[in-house]
């Protein structure tokens, strides 16, 4: 039979070899056979003979990618012990041109004077066209393996009860987790009252508590948070998706926990000063806090979840430093200028 150039285009173009050759009145041949070279399995697919001689194709694996040139000599080596003298070996990729493919960046922030380079330096791109949990915010390929392995973990609304222990947490957190286990100082004109951006949510227990508080604190949240929210507000749905599965957390990584917990609220409040202002003639005060001073704690935070996780030394790296830039501002510059550490830095409620 004799095939048109457009009919033999289409064959080719949607990798139809089975139909391409069959038309061309070649043998309708389904042998099946897998070859093992290196550790790999390649999945071999007759899709046509004549006269002994047999067109074979090379599926590749999962990912799609055509094996290198070495692999495809050996494949070829044992084809030929199998199938004789006349064999062709023929590898098929999951890529076709037409395929939709999609990309992530981060959610990017700069100092004003950072401004004129924003396009040329700031953007990062990750491919994103695979498996991923949900649409997220990433720019380096291995935090999709970070969002794969948190994709394990039950997230935390599985754990939120009616009553219980109390966690009190800030909906508006800027660059930093503002979790307590205590209400902050608030007054208005005078009165003191509870801050209305103060939210609270309850544990079944006060391990639990200790280790939410710690979890909200942590870089790690900060990143994932920035992953799926506005990156503006905290919100009970944001917190309710952060993975935890406090079930495969060993009672002593809970009482490690229980002690970072008390270090940092203790850090807090040992760092916090009363802030005023004053807008319509009506004066506000509250407790400010500045989380950056309690970083070395928040790092113990990461490190312990990271065992919990099952991060590697460069995730947890990264988390750690994760925009560290905006986060720690000057102080990174100021660390030994204890008397003007709070300048320049804006107070948080």
């Amino acid at each position: 039979m004799s095939l048109t150039k457009q009919e033999f285009s289409n064959y080719i173009k949607h990798f139809n070899f089975r139909e391409l050759f069959n038309d061309m009145g070649w043998n309708n041949d389904k042998t099946k056979q897998p070859i093992v070279v290196d550790s790999l399995t390649f999945s071999l697919e007759a899709v046509g003979e004549k006269s002994g001689f047999k067109i074979l194709l090379c599926h590749p694996q999962a990912d799609g990618i055509i094996p290198d040139y070495n692999t495809r000599k050996k494949i070829e080596t044992k084809v030929t012990k199998l199938f004789q003298e006349h064999q062709v070996s023929k590898e098929r990729t999951l890529e076709k041109k037409n395929e939709t493919k999609y990309f992530s960046t981060n959610f990017n922030k700069w100092f004003s004077n950072e401004r004129d380079d924003l396009f040329s330096k700031f953007p990062k791109y990750a491919d994103v066209s695979q498996a991923i949990p949900n649409n997220s915010k990433i720019s380096l390929t291995f935090e999709k393996d970070i969002l794969l392995k948190l994709d394990k973990f039950k997230p935390l609304n599985n754990y939120v009860s009616k009553s219980g222990s109390i966690v009190y947490y800030h909906n508006a957190p800027v660059h930093w987790g503002k979790i307590f286990d205590f209400i902050p100082y608030f007054s208005i004109a005078g009165k003191q009252q509870q801050s209305s951006h103060l939210k609270h949510l309850y544990l079944n227990s006060k391990e639990d508590a200790a280790v939410i508080i710690c979890l909200l604190n942590s870089s790690l949240f900060y990143w994932f948070n920035w992953q799926y929210s506005n990156c503006r507000d905290l919100s009970q749905k944001d917190i309710f998706r952060m993975p935890i599965d406090l079930d495969k957390m060993k009672v002593d990584a809970k009482k490690e926990f229980i002690s970072l917990k008390n270090n940092l609220m203790t850090n807090l409040k040992k760092n916090s000063k009363l802030y005023q202002r004053v807008s319509q003639n009506i004066k506000t005060e509250f407790d400010a806090f500045y989380p950056l001073f309690s970083k070395p704690i928040i790092d113990e935070i990461d490190t312990n979840l990271a065992k919990h996780f099952g991060f590697t030394n460069e995730e947890l790296d990264f988390i750690i430093n994760y925009d560290i830039k905006y986060r720690m501002g000057k102080e990174l510059e100021n660390e030994d200028e204890e008397q003007n550490k709070y300048e320049n830095i804006h107070p948080l409620f």
